[in-house]
């Protein structure tokens, strides 16, 4: 009787003879085999490009919190240390052309000090805020120091939007008191968020809102690092000066910085895997940096006169300081009308978020303490955009 022959395959050189389930188990093998060796090399690779990632972003942290560092240091000793200990004031003009007021009260000069502690104050903390060791480890300290970055974030917006709505009259253009007000509102905008969204225990909106105001502060700084550079290519290039590029640097020092935020949180752009982005900026913030300290912010904390560009163009208007511009009733009016906006503005964020926090919405609670609307409750986030929490 005949009988099939099983489906079998002669490995040539060998006197084995593999069935299909054989064969099929061998080919698995082998090619696990392989994958895993090339999963192996994938996973070396990886591990070594994520450490030089790290790397860079040590880097780069370390060199822009330094110069965060020294720009602080830099306005405590030239522009605060003097006005506040020595009441010597003139000194401002030596690096920043214009911003002493010789006025009759000095009213201008102390709301620019006061805007210099709050700043000077965020400068130092900002950096050590971001410290995840100390969020976890000290988060008393961290509370604290949060507090009072706060408080400087206030101080630092509202007075400087005030001297530049009111006071800065000649010291440039226009272009200088918008771009500063941009910097002042957002500042003060970012902090509320992030101090309104801790009160709310909403820890991720608050982070988010954390690194928007930091990036905000940043561009004090950064304003500085751009007009270094661009001004270097102007007087060692045959670049020629160009009163828009001037201009334009006041608007970018603040509003990339919260569209790279916007970016970063929408997981559309990510600089910390980018090694390119993270040496360019590393390069940029370095080079800068040592540029203005050596040649800017040192001598000044030296007591040297040191250069501005305004004074290199001879841009500085000798009405800046006239102190009739600043002794008069309309601009004391100015600065009474813009204070009580702002703190008007901070009244009502405040008795919204406190409303919130109650679990109701302002408008049910004002109903409540008028005992005319039933005690219903709202959702803790009631309100989803930041103007209705105080244009309501």
């Amino acid at each position: 009787m005949f009988t099939p022959i099983p489906d079998v395959e002669c490995v040539v050189g060998s006197n084995n003879i593999l069935g299909a389930d054989e064969r099929h188990q061998y080919a698995a093998k082998k090619l696990h085999t392989t994958k895993e060796v090339q999963n192996k090399e994938q996973d070396l690779q990886d591990q070594q490009q994520e450490e030089v990632q790290q790397t860079l972003q040590q880097r780069l942290i370390i060199v822009v919190w330094t110069a965060s560092f020294l720009f602080a240091i830099s306005t405590l000793v030239h522009y605060i240390y003097p006005a506040l200990v020595r009441n010597k004031w003139d000194g401002w003009d030596a690096t920043d052309p214009g911003l002493y007021r010789r006025d009759c009260s000095n009213i201008p000069n102390y709301i620019m000090l006061l805007h210099m502690i709050g700043g000077t104050y965020m400068m130092f903390v900002g950096p050590i805020q971001l410290i995840p060791s100390i969020r976890r480890n000290h988060l008393e300290l961290h509370k604290w120091m949060g507090t009072m970055y706060i408080i400087g974030a206030f101080m630092a917006s509202i007075f400087a939007t005030t001297f530049c709505s009111v006071y800065s009259n000649g010291r440039r253009n226009v272009h200088e008191n918008v771009g500063n007000c941009i910097l002042g509102g957002s500042t003060f905008v970012c902090a509320f968020q992030s101090f309104r969204y801790i009160k709310l225990k909403d820890i991720e909106s608050h982070k988010i809102w954390s690194y928007r105001l930091y990036a905000t502060v940043l561009g004090a700084l950064l304003y500085r690092l751009y007009v270094t550079i661009y001004w270097g290519f102007v007087l060692y290039t045959p670049l020629p000066f160009s009163p828009m590029i001037n201009n334009f640097i006041f608007y970018i020092m603040v509003i990339p910085n919260i569209l790279v935020v916007e970016l970063i949180r929408r997981k559309r752009f990510i600089p910390n895997q980018n090694e390119f982005v993270l040496k360019g900026s590393m390069i940029f913030v370095g080079t800068s940096a040592s540029l203005i300290f050596l040649f800017n912010w040192l001598p000044a904390m030296l007591g040297f006169h040191s250069t501005d560009e305004a004074t290199v163009l001879g841009e500085y208007h000798s009405d800046a300081n006239d102190s009739s511009l600043f002794c008069s009733r309309e601009a004391i009016a100015k600065v009474i009308g813009i204070l009580f906006i702002f703190f008007w503005l901070l009244g009502r964020m405040l008795s919204s978020l406190f409303k919130m926090r109650q679990g109701q919405s302002p408008d049910a609670a004002e109903d409540n303490m008028n005992g005319s609307a039933i005690h219903g409750t709202t959702p803790m986030c009631y309100y989803s955009k930041p103007y209705k929490a105080f244009f309501k």
